[in-house]
């Protein structure tokens, strides 16, 4: 159970992080230089790496979410999953990304 909700929680720690690098990915570009909000390429690195540790840190919630969620499956059903409680896992855990997001919840990791 630990195990699927590591790997809940990196999945949706990095589909998190994907999502935010595309989309800054397309201003920040014009945010490197000397006036600029990132003066070297430098320090654009380094705030994608604090973005990521910020990711990390929101989908945190979704790793004890997802461990919670198969030991009760398992415990419930003997391990059977249908695609329907697939469909209704996935949407929970990015309620919760969601929320951890709105709640500031991935700062602390990011510190």
């Amino acid at each position: 159970m630990l195990r699927f909700g590591r790997l809940a929680g990196d999945f949706y720690g990095r589909l998190l992080e994907k999502a935010l690098h595309y989309v800054a990915s397309r201003s920040l570009a014009e945010e490197v230089g000397p006036d600029a909000r990132f003066r070297t390429l430098a320090d654009e690195r380094a705030f994608h790496a604090a973005m990521g540790t910020y990711c990390r840190g929101a989908a945190r919630a979704v790793a004890a979410y997802a461990g919670q969620w198969l030991s009760k499956h398992d415990y419930e059903s003997g391990g059977a999953v249908t695609d329907a409680e697939v469909d209704g896992f996935a949407a929970y855990a990015l309620t919760k990304v969601t929320r951890a997001l709105t709640l500031g919840e991935g700062a602390a990791g990011a510190a």
